[in-house]
């Protein structure tokens, strides 16, 4: 197997290797962290002496980290991120005595997400070994460790994929039962989690775009709503029966569900019946008056009319 062959099949759990000498006995550890292939920020690299820790670094904004290391040593690079699956590396600084340069070394690593019940047991271990080699005067990977854990990562890479599939399927079904429930908001949090598991499905780009859609009409269908209840509420003050009942049924026909404009054009009812019964009482009343003052004067046909 040739090492370009080599170095393009570990790329995903291997760091790559860029090493230069100045003068000193430290190690200058620089990298860069990536998820999808692009730059994963706010990563963290825990750096472990023995056993303890002896320094820690986040990434910047482009998953890109910094720091030194003294020579005659043995490391553990822990890189880690929440929902992530954590990746060890290895790194003995340890060179010949007669040795006294400075080393850079170069490594980029690329993590995955965690899902549910992907067995990850096998990572406790390092992914990678480095150390330096004699005939290279040089730090590099160790092929034969390598070779080792190859086996083991290619089934974990391969559980994922199915597992992966599987969560987005079980997270595609719940974002479903959301949407026809018309929660959008927290539709469009399970849509945008099932693109993590599948980047390349269009579905849940679609769905999420309906959501909005529809929150947007929601949105304005709200204001208006609020509109017609301001004013209702502002005519049924004034006792404006008749105009307050118009803007409470075109609340109510926007939300059928909210109870308050019902239960106003239900006290409306009942007060335009009553008031509707007094003013026949009125209205009998000034008859009766009018017709027994007609009577009085013996205009009798005007009286019986």
């Amino acid at each position: 197997m040739t090492r370009n062959l080599i170095l393009i099949i570990i790329i995903l759990f291997l760091p790559y290797i860029a090493s230069s000498q100045q003068k000193s006995d430290i190690v200058t550890i620089s990298g860069k962290v990536k998820y999808q292939k692009k730059g994963l920020q706010g990563a963290m690299i825990k750096v472990f002496e023995s056993g303890n820790l002896y320094t820690t670094k986040v990434t910047d904004n482009l998953g890109k980290f910094k720091f030194t290391i003294p020579i005659n040593k043995n490391f553990v690079f822990e890189v880690l991120k929440k929902d992530f699956v954590t990746k060890k590396i290895a790194f003995d600084s340890h060179v010949p005595e007669n040795e006294n340069w400075g080393w850079s070394y170069d490594f980029t690593v690329e993590l995955f997400e965690m899902v549910p019940n992907l067995d990850i047991s096998a990572l406790a271990q390092p992914v990678a070994k480095v150390k330096y080699f004699k005939e290279m005067d040089d730090f590099d990977y160790d092929m034969e460790y390598f070779n080792q854990m190859k086996s083991k990562v290619d089934k974990i890479m391969s559980q994922l994929k199915v597992l992966k599939k599987q969560a987005y399927q079980n997270t595609i079904a719940k974002a479903d039962k959301l949407f026809r429930e018309k929660k959008y908001k927290e539709a469009i949090v399970l849509y945008e989690k099932a693109i993590d598991y599948d980047p390349y499905s269009y579905y849940p780009d679609d769905q999420i775009e309906k959501c909005e859609k529809f929150l947007s009409e929601n949105n304005r269908n709200e204001k208006t709503y609020t509109r017609y209840i301001t004013e209702g509420d502002s005519y049924f003050t004034l006792k404006k029966y008749q105009l307050a009942l118009n803007n409470y049924k075109k609340a109510s026909s926007l939300k059928p569900s909210e109870q308050y404009p019902k239960q106003r054009i239900s006290e409306i009812n009942k007060l335009l019946a009553e008031l509707e019964i007094k003013q026949k009482e009125q209205a009998y009343q000034a008859a009766i008056a009018k017709a027994d003052k007609l009577f009085e004067s013996k205009q009798y046909e005007s009286s019986k009319q």
